[in-house]
């Protein structure tokens, strides 16, 4: 680079090394803040990152000059939460610095003593020579300690460096309950709050949702997969796997009248909204088997540009333009991607079986008892091993292996 600009760098970086990070970490705030409000949130955990890095810069440097052992415990409360911080100084360095969080529905204070009994008494995590805290009862930890025949200092600073130190511990924990509540407010709104943005689209209350999607190459081992999700969180419990049993060849609307009839045609617990990852082909095949089936169930589509992303939705034959910056566009893209990804993963390992599969019968010896076996060990950690226990010889196990290598 320009050597005016490496100087420039040089010098901010010498800067920031002393210590003099809070003009940088006000830049990184406003550039944090500024992307999240773009939704860009990878890169505003970027700059997040960073100004955590800074921040531990800035504490260690102000942390220098502590010549005892000593770990610092502070915590900070409101309506809902209890965030506890400990930092572990050691020969004048901070070693490491832990946060935990509880929910507020006990007394502060009890789940704070609590907290420093069961650190040492129960986790026998190690005993530094001091213990500062940010709160307390002095007297009963003391008493506590004294109890156990555990030999340590416990202070309350009250000013100086110690109780700088105890305010910075108290501060991280404060933060670490604000990260906490942006964190949850970013999660809803990507995931109930999408849902309840997708209710009023299309006018009806959704919880529930099913999506599709199909896999084959050129009509070879077809496989449908499903996914759900409830307020707009992944259900994995209730994924599907489906192998297209009365459609030859690739034929999208077959296929999806097929797999659609075998989902819904004895289910009682109906979703609210089945999601095609397609357009008008895809969402009527669907439509048509619901009504074969005899089951009322909204369908939406997702229409796709010439790069294969999302451009739409089609919902009650009309398309609908949706912001894709927004929080429903990205949830809808999950669905999509992780449906797609499901079905991607269920072909290769039937696609693979299936070849593997064919491959047996060109192994002298192998009848359909010995191929089934051998097929009910495939994609195993240990299928070298499961391979030795059954009745083969060695020229079979090495046939199978290269098969399998392969």
């Amino acid at each position: 680079i320009d050597l005016n600009e490496y100087e420039v760098l040089k010098d901010k970086l010498n800067s920031i090394l002393k210590g003099n990070v809070h003009d940088e970490i006000k830049v990184l705030t406003a550039l944090m803040n500024e992307a999240s409000l773009e939704l860009d949130f990878e890169k505003a955990i970027e700059y997040r990152n960073i100004i955590d890095s800074l921040n531990q810069v800035s504490e260690r440097q102000k942390m220098e000059g502590y010549l005892d052992d000593i770990d610092c415990f502070a915590y900070f409360a409101n309506e809902d939460y209890i965030s506890i911080q400990v930092f572990h100084l050691r020969e004048s360095k901070l070693l490491e610095r832990n946060g935990y969080l509880f929910e507020n529905n006990t007394d502060v204070l009890e789940k704070f003593h609590d907290f420093i009994y069961n650190f040492y008494l129960v986790q026998n995590n190690p005993l530094p020579k001091n213990i500062y805290l940010s709160d307390g009862n002095l007297e009963e930890i003391k008493n506590v300690f004294k109890n156990y025949s555990l030999n340590v200092n416990v202070f309350i600073p009250k000013m100086g460096k110690k109780k700088e130190l105890v305010d910075l511990v108290k501060l991280n924990a404060k933060n670490k309950i604000e990260t906490l509540i942006k964190k949850k407010d970013i999660e809803y709104k990507k995931t109930n709050g999408a849902c309840e943005e997708l209710s009023k689209l299309l006018g009806f209350e959704i919880h529930t949702i099913e999506a599709f999607d199909n896999s084959n190459i050129q009509g070879a081992s077809p496989i449908s997969a499903m996914v759900s999700f409830v307020d707009g969180k992944p259900n994995k419990k209730g994924y599907r796997k489906y192998k297209i049993k009365t459609v030859v060849g690739a034929n999208e609307a077959k296929t999806m009248y097929e797999v659609v009839s075998r989902r819904y045609k004895d289910l009682e617990v109906l979703p609210d909204l089945i999601i095609m990852d397609g357009g008008i082909i895809q969402v009527n095949s669907c439509k048509e088997a619901l009504k074969d089936v005899n089951k009322e169930i909204k369908v939406l589509g997702l229409i796709k540009d010439d790069n294969h992303k999302t451009r739409s939705l089609l919902y009650e034959g009309k398309e609908i333009e949706i912001d894709k910056r927004g929080f429903l566009f990205k949830m809808l893209e999950f669905i999509q991607e992780e449906v797609h990804r499901y079905a991607i993963t269920f072909f290769r390992h039937t696609h693979n079986k299936n070849l593997f599969s064919s491959k047996l019968d060109d192994i002298k010896g192998i009848g359909k008892v010995k191929k089934q076996q051998i097929l009910s060990i495939l994609g195993k950690e240990n299928f070298e091993e499961e391979l030795n226990k059954l009745k083969l010889s060695v020229a079979q196990k090495e046939e199978i292996l290269k098969i399998y290598m392969k």
